[in-house]
This record gives structure tokens, sequence and C-alpha cells, in this order.
């Protein structure tokens, strides 16, 4: 699995801090399904998270199929 390195460190951080986006499901909606309002709101709400470096560490090395991370979305059906 790529950046598995990175989701355990990930995972690890989770079990004792929520990161901002906890209960927020646009989170995992493809970009197409996000108006630029809410994902100008989602962009500045991972910009103060205190996961934000693992996050974003996670996103970089293992390419998540979909959703945001650390600010920016991945694939899904809208492109990278």
């Amino acid at each position: 699995m790529r950046g598995a390195t990175q989701y355990q460190r990930l995972a690890a951080a989770l079990a004792n801090t929520a990161p901002t986006c906890t209960g927020d499901p646009r989170y995992i909606l493809d970009r197409v399904e996000v108006s630029d309002t809410d994902r100008a709101e989602m962009e500045s709400a991972c910009a103060t998270c205190p996961l934000f470096g693992l996050c974003d560490a996670y996103a970089r090395a293992g390419r998540p199929e979909a959703g945001m991370w650390a600010g920016k979305y991945y694939p899904g059906k809208g492109g990278a």
C-alpha cells in the first residue's frame, strides 16, 4: 500500500486528536459535488487543522483515490 507508513502515523494521531473535518461529509464527496464556496471553507479549515502535516504527508505518499486531504482534492471523478 502506497503511503502505509504515513497512514499509520496519521491513524495513531487520530486516536488522540480530532481533525477539523470530523463530522463534515463534504470532505468525502467528489470535487464535482462541492461548490466553490464549500471548497474554500474546507481548504481554510484544513489549513488550521492540528493534523494537517500528517494528513498532507499521507496524501502525498498514498495518493488517495478520492476526497479532500490537507486542503487538496485527490482524483475521484474530477481529476487530479
